[in-house]
């Protein structure tokens, strides 16, 4: 089976002039992830698709390049033509993943990651934090200022964010509900508010099959928080803490609440005194994807792609730092 490997920040570099050093320094940080073990498979070939400004010397797969005169557009199908399957990191914002999904299907091609379904709701942090509540899940819980009235609830610190938005992106801390309202309510399109909740900020790796989930890593995110009242992650501690049996039992009830989730999947939670809450779900890999190889050895694109056993083992703890702007 030829693969094509995606990564949406390294291969879309020219469509987008003013991606920040940090954004394009995580997908490269994924995609040599995912190559260096694509690059081991056994039963498939891969390729990634790339723009040349982004493509380094040592990469360890065949490269399909897009050079500055090139449209992305053109390349993409050719590549695409030549795929049998699909493996893609996009955001979720403004639909970038849903809609690379439904090209790839359209085009009768495997898609190598969770369904349209499921990736157009976790796209939204509404309703993500919606369906999981309903179904006895904790999940942290999502106000829409457009169509809800302001809580009176005095929490000691309140999240604004976009509802479709990645990891920290386009977040502000305020101290009161009321100032995070209206702040949310003057924003186009209107922002969601979030109380803001006490513990640990960790994330867990997955990998969900037909028949099977299991959970890769438990990683411990570094937020910082700047003068502007903005969250920034800073940092990812791979491995951070071992895969206990409780957490395994939650991460099914998780992904049982969702169903279509296929492939890598990233769950952010807060780790709080009265056990984890969800704050998102990202439908695809994550950054962590970078420091697992490293942490745990074993090649996940293996186990996943040819049907091989996971087994968590202790491991290391892998720090990988993240540039910022």
């Amino acid at each position: 089976m030829n693969i094509l490997l995606y990564e949406q920040c390294t291969a879309a570099l020219a469509l987008n002039p003013n991606l920040s050093s940090g954004l394009l320094h995580e997908g490269q940080l994924m995609v040599r992830a995912l190559a260096r073990d694509g690059a081991e498979l056994t039963q498939h070939v891969m390729q990634s698709l790339q723009h040349e400004r982004a493509v380094s010397d040592d990469f360890p797969l065949a490269v399909r390049v897009v050079r500055e005169q090139d449209k992305l557009s053109v390349v993409w199908q050719e590549a695409l033509h030549w795929a049998d399957a699909v493996l893609a990191v996009a955001p979720e914002t403004n639909g970038a993943l849903l809609s690379m999904a439904q090209e790839v299907l359209a085009a009768h091609k495997i898609w190598l990651g969770c369904a349209p379904t499921v990736i157009a709701l976790t796209a939204s942090k509404y309703a993500t934090s919606q369906t999981l509540n309903a179904a006895g899940v904790p999940a942290v819980r999502t106000f829409n200022p457009a169509q809800e009235a302001c809580p009176a609830e005095n929490n000691r610190c309140w999240v604004v964010k976009p509802d479709d938005g990645c990891g920290c992106e386009g977040q502000v801390v305020f101290d009161s509900v009321t100032q995070a309202w209206n702040y949310a309510l003057s924003a186009t399109p209107s922002l969601m508010v979030q109380p803001w909740l006490e513990g640990d900020a960790l994330s867990l790796s997955l990998l969900c099959r037909e028949d099977r989930m299991d959970v890769l890593s438990v990683n411990q995110q570094q937020v910082k928080m700047d003068a502007q009242h903005q969250p920034a992650l800073t940092g990812l501690v791979v491995n951070a803490a071992p895969v206990s049996k409780e957490l395994q039992d939650w991460a099914q009830q998780v992904v049982q609440a969702l169903p279509g989730l296929r492939g890598l999947v990233g769950v952010d939670y807060i780790q709080t005194k009265d056990g984890p809450v969800v704050l998102e779900i990202n439908p695809r890999a994550t950054t962590s994807y970078a420091g697992l190889r490293a942490a745990m050895v074993q090649n996940t694109l293996r186990c996943w792609l040819q049907n091989e056993p996971w087994q968590w083992v202790p491991g290391t703890r892998v720090l990988i730092h993240l540039k910022r702007g």
